[in-house]
Protein backbone atom coordinates (compact mmCIF):
# COMPACT_ATOMS: atom_id res chain seq x y z
CA UNK A 1 0.00 0.00 0.00
CA UNK A 2 1.29 3.82 -0.96
CA UNK A 3 0.02 6.88 0.78
CA UNK A 4 0.54 9.75 -1.15
CA UNK A 5 2.73 13.01 -0.85
CA UNK A 6 4.98 15.34 -2.43
CA UNK A 7 8.31 16.03 -1.94
CA UNK A 8 10.25 17.95 -4.38
CA UNK A 9 13.57 17.96 -5.36
CA UNK A 10 15.89 21.00 -6.78
CA UNK A 11 16.62 20.87 -10.26
CA UNK A 12 20.01 20.52 -11.41
CA UNK A 13 20.09 23.63 -13.91
CA UNK A 14 20.25 27.34 -13.24
CA UNK A 15 17.03 28.14 -14.71
CA UNK A 16 13.48 27.10 -12.44
CA UNK A 17 11.89 24.01 -13.53
CA UNK A 18 8.65 22.97 -12.49
CA UNK A 19 9.10 20.81 -9.07
CA UNK A 20 9.81 16.66 -9.68
CA UNK A 21 7.39 14.79 -7.56
CA UNK A 22 8.95 11.72 -5.61
CA UNK A 23 7.16 8.59 -5.58
CA UNK A 24 5.17 8.03 -2.56
CA UNK A 25 6.22 6.86 0.91
CA UNK A 26 5.48 2.93 1.20
CA UNK A 27 3.52 1.99 3.92
CA UNK A 28 3.15 -1.62 4.70
CA UNK A 29 6.45 -3.58 5.70
CA UNK A 30 7.60 -5.91 3.50
CA UNK A 31 8.40 -9.59 4.77
CA UNK A 32 11.90 -8.63 6.05
CA UNK A 33 10.06 -5.99 8.62
CA UNK A 34 6.75 -7.92 9.25
CA UNK A 35 8.05 -9.98 12.14
CA UNK A 36 6.18 -10.59 15.47
CA UNK A 37 3.98 -7.31 16.03
CA UNK A 38 4.15 -5.80 19.61
CA UNK A 39 0.48 -7.54 20.57
CA UNK A 40 -1.91 -4.54 20.20
CA UNK A 41 0.00 -1.53 20.35
CA UNK A 42 1.62 -1.64 17.06
CA UNK A 43 -1.87 -2.85 15.46
CA UNK A 44 -3.81 0.14 17.02
CA UNK A 45 -0.60 1.99 15.71
CA UNK A 46 -1.13 0.79 11.86
CA UNK A 47 -4.98 1.40 12.69
CA UNK A 48 -4.29 4.81 13.39
CA UNK A 49 -1.89 5.30 10.37
CA UNK A 50 -4.89 4.08 8.01
CA UNK A 51 -6.94 6.56 9.42
CA UNK A 52 -4.55 9.07 8.65
CA UNK A 53 -4.26 10.17 12.65
CA UNK A 54 -0.35 10.20 11.82
CA UNK A 55 0.03 12.11 15.52
CA UNK A 56 -1.43 9.28 17.39
CA UNK A 57 0.09 6.33 15.42
CA UNK A 58 3.73 7.78 16.29
CA UNK A 59 2.50 7.92 20.46
CA UNK A 60 1.31 4.26 20.07
CA UNK A 61 4.52 2.89 17.96
CA UNK A 62 6.39 4.77 20.67
CA UNK A 63 4.69 2.96 23.58
CA UNK A 64 5.21 -0.08 21.92
CA UNK A 65 9.50 0.77 21.42
CA UNK A 66 9.07 1.30 25.09
CA UNK A 67 8.03 -2.07 25.28
CA UNK A 68 10.38 -4.05 22.72
CA UNK A 69 12.93 -1.34 21.69
CA UNK A 70 14.17 -3.80 19.24
CA UNK A 71 11.17 -4.03 17.38
CA UNK A 72 12.09 -3.57 13.43
CA UNK A 73 8.39 -3.46 12.33
CA UNK A 74 7.38 -0.65 15.38
CA UNK A 75 10.03 1.57 13.95
CA UNK A 76 9.27 0.84 10.52
CA UNK A 77 5.36 2.17 11.13
CA UNK A 78 6.87 5.09 13.42
CA UNK A 79 9.25 6.01 10.37
CA UNK A 80 6.16 5.50 7.62
CA UNK A 81 3.96 8.15 10.40
CA UNK A 82 6.75 10.75 10.47
CA UNK A 83 7.14 10.77 6.73
CA UNK A 84 3.61 11.19 6.21
CA UNK A 85 3.90 13.86 8.30
CA UNK A 86 6.61 15.41 6.40
CA UNK A 87 8.66 15.25 9.66
CA UNK A 88 11.48 14.03 7.58
CA UNK A 89 14.54 14.15 9.59
CA UNK A 90 12.72 11.87 12.03
CA UNK A 91 11.68 9.37 9.36
CA UNK A 92 15.22 9.31 8.57
CA UNK A 93 16.45 8.49 11.67
CA UNK A 94 14.04 5.64 12.67
CA UNK A 95 14.71 4.05 8.89
CA UNK A 96 18.31 4.19 9.89
CA UNK A 97 18.01 2.35 13.50
CA UNK A 98 15.78 -0.47 11.41
CA UNK A 99 18.87 -0.91 8.82
CA UNK A 100 21.71 -0.35 11.21
CA UNK A 101 21.65 -0.42 14.72
CA UNK A 102 20.08 -3.47 16.91
CA UNK A 103 19.76 -6.99 16.97
CA UNK A 104 17.09 -7.17 13.68
CA UNK A 105 19.63 -5.11 11.65
CA UNK A 106 20.46 -7.74 9.37
CA UNK A 107 17.15 -8.63 8.77
CA UNK A 108 16.45 -5.29 8.16
CA UNK A 109 18.76 -4.65 5.92
CA UNK A 110 16.75 -7.62 3.75
CA UNK A 111 14.02 -5.05 3.07
CA UNK A 112 13.55 -2.99 0.31
CA UNK A 113 10.90 -1.33 1.42
CA UNK A 114 12.44 0.60 4.22
CA UNK A 115 15.80 1.31 2.22
CA UNK A 116 13.31 3.13 -0.63
CA UNK A 117 11.95 4.95 2.51
CA UNK A 118 14.89 6.01 3.75
CA UNK A 119 15.86 7.50 0.05
CA UNK A 120 12.26 9.26 0.20
CA UNK A 121 13.00 10.85 3.61
CA UNK A 122 16.58 11.72 2.45
CA UNK A 123 15.68 13.12 -1.07
CA UNK A 124 13.21 15.48 0.76
CA UNK A 125 16.16 16.45 2.98
CA UNK A 126 17.88 17.36 -0.01
CA UNK A 127 20.43 14.55 0.55
CA UNK A 128 20.60 13.19 -3.24
CA UNK A 129 23.50 11.14 -2.72
CA UNK A 130 22.13 9.51 0.19
CA UNK A 131 19.09 8.83 -1.59
CA UNK A 132 20.58 7.44 -4.62
CA UNK A 133 22.61 4.81 -2.66
CA UNK A 134 19.27 3.83 -0.96
CA UNK A 135 17.43 3.83 -3.91
CA UNK A 136 20.17 1.54 -5.40
CA UNK A 137 19.80 -0.85 -2.62
CA UNK A 138 15.81 -1.17 -2.92
CA UNK A 139 16.45 -1.95 -6.50
CA UNK A 140 18.42 -4.68 -5.77
CA UNK A 141 16.63 -6.00 -3.41
CA UNK A 142 13.21 -5.70 -5.75
CA UNK A 143 14.16 -5.20 -9.55
CA UNK A 144 10.42 -4.92 -10.30
CA UNK A 145 9.39 -2.04 -8.17
CA UNK A 146 8.66 0.87 -10.31
CA UNK A 147 8.89 3.55 -7.85
CA UNK A 148 12.48 2.85 -6.83
CA UNK A 149 13.39 3.21 -10.67
CA UNK A 150 11.25 6.26 -10.79
CA UNK A 151 12.43 8.21 -7.95
CA UNK A 152 16.25 7.03 -7.95
CA UNK A 153 15.57 8.86 -11.91
CA UNK A 154 14.51 12.07 -10.39
CA UNK A 155 17.56 12.28 -8.11
CA UNK A 156 19.96 11.43 -11.39
CA UNK A 157 17.80 14.04 -12.88
CA UNK A 158 18.20 16.74 -10.20
CA UNK A 159 22.30 16.63 -10.11
CA UNK A 160 22.19 16.25 -13.99
CA UNK A 161 22.82 12.43 -14.74
CA UNK A 162 21.11 12.48 -17.69
CA UNK A 163 22.47 8.83 -19.11
CA UNK A 164 21.97 7.31 -15.07
CA UNK A 165 18.65 9.09 -15.35
CA UNK A 166 17.74 7.58 -19.16
CA UNK A 167 19.08 4.07 -17.92
CA UNK A 168 16.05 3.99 -15.12
CA UNK A 169 13.69 5.23 -17.31
CA UNK A 170 14.47 2.39 -20.35
CA UNK A 171 14.26 -0.07 -16.91
CA UNK A 172 11.17 0.74 -16.25
CA UNK A 173 10.01 0.38 -19.93
CA UNK A 174 11.40 -3.07 -19.73
CA UNK A 175 9.73 -4.08 -16.74
CA UNK A 176 6.26 -2.70 -17.98
CA UNK A 177 6.77 -4.51 -21.47
CA UNK A 178 7.56 -7.66 -19.90
CA UNK A 179 4.09 -7.17 -17.52
CA UNK A 180 2.65 -6.66 -20.81
CA UNK A 181 3.66 -9.81 -22.62
CA UNK A 182 2.61 -12.06 -19.27
CA UNK A 183 -0.65 -10.66 -19.41
CA UNK A 184 -1.15 -10.76 -22.93
CA UNK A 185 -0.34 -14.68 -22.68
CA UNK A 186 -2.51 -15.15 -19.99
CA UNK A 187 -5.76 -13.36 -21.48
CA UNK A 188 -5.11 -15.91 -24.08
CA UNK A 189 -4.86 -18.73 -22.48
CA UNK A 190 -8.20 -17.64 -20.55
CA UNK A 191 -10.09 -17.24 -24.05
CA UNK A 192 -8.45 -20.49 -24.96
CA UNK A 193 -10.33 -21.71 -21.64
CA UNK A 194 -13.10 -20.15 -22.14
CA UNK A 195 -13.80 -20.85 -25.83
CA UNK A 196 -13.25 -24.73 -24.97
CA UNK A 197 -15.92 -24.49 -22.28
CA UNK A 198 -18.35 -23.27 -24.53
CA UNK A 199 -17.82 -25.49 -27.35
CA UNK A 200 -18.18 -28.02 -24.74
CA UNK A 201 -21.53 -27.25 -23.61
CA UNK A 202 -23.06 -27.08 -27.50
Amino acid sequence: DTAGFAGDLPSGGGDQEPSLLLRPIHVAPDEAVAGTYVDNLIKRARSETERKNYKAAIGKFSSALYQDPNSIVALFGRGVAYALRKEWAKAERDFTTCLEEGPNADEARHSATTFYNRGVARASLRNIQGAVEDFSCAVRLSKNELDYYFNRALCYRSRNDWPEALADYEAMNKIQDEAQKLIDEEKRKLEAQMSAAAASQE
